[in-house]
């Protein structure tokens, strides 16, 4: 099957987190909607919503193991995911 690769862009560290594997691209912002609504107040996607976006990398093929990666392109920021 092939997966999308997606990572998180922390706007004030200017750097993107470790890249996240998903079916999908709703997948990965129904799970970071989760996240950001359901975890401790502590998180950092919780507390700093309005400093980290969504970007798309690449495919990974999970039968092959064959990845295809592209510059990151803006998916959406996380603070759109609230409340979903």
């Amino acid at each position: 099957m092939i997966k999308q690769i997606l990572t998180v862009f922390d706007s004030k560290a200017k750097t993107y987190l470790d890249p996240i594997v998903c079916r999908n691209t709703e997948i990965a912002m129904r799970s970071l909607s989760e996240l950001i609504d359901e975890a401790d107040a502590n998180h950092d996607f919780v507390k700093y919503t309005e400093d980290y976006s969504l970007f798309a990398c690449g495919k990974y093929d999970d039968e092959t193991g064959k990845m295809d990666t592209h510059s990151p392109t803006h998916i959406c920021n996380l603070v759109e995911l609230k409340n979903r």
